[in-house]
């Protein structure tokens, strides 16, 4: 299948068995395959596509469920230590009606 009709078959089994999740968006795929899974309406995606795994491949449901899922999306970010940096400071102050940014 390709990404399209991926969610397209996946928003229609949402619509169909009438589960309260958000479509899901052919752009979120992208998503979850670069960054992690840290977002609500990411693990949402998540959670539509785990309910339609069990329902259309109910052999693999099992295997990918929801925290299989999450697992493949979770990747550790490095802690970066900063040693230097920049501080900026911005402050918006007003004469009458117009507010003036310095």
């Amino acid at each position: 299948l390709s990404i399209r009709g991926l969610t397209d078959r996946i928003n229609g089994f949402l619509l169909k068995m009438k589960i309260d999740l958000p479509r899901l968006s052919n752009v979120m795929f992208t998503r979850l395959k670069s960054d992690p899974a840290d977002t609500p309406r990411k693990r949402d995606a998540l959670r539509s596509i785990a309910f339609w795994l069990g329902h259309e491949r109910a052999h693999l449901g099992p295997l990918w469920n929801f925290e299989t899922l999450s697992k493949l999306c979770d990747r550790i970010e490095p802690k970066i230590d900063y040693k230097e940096g920049v501080r900026i400071a911005f402050s918006i102050y007003s004469r009458g009606d117009v507010i003036l940014k310095c």
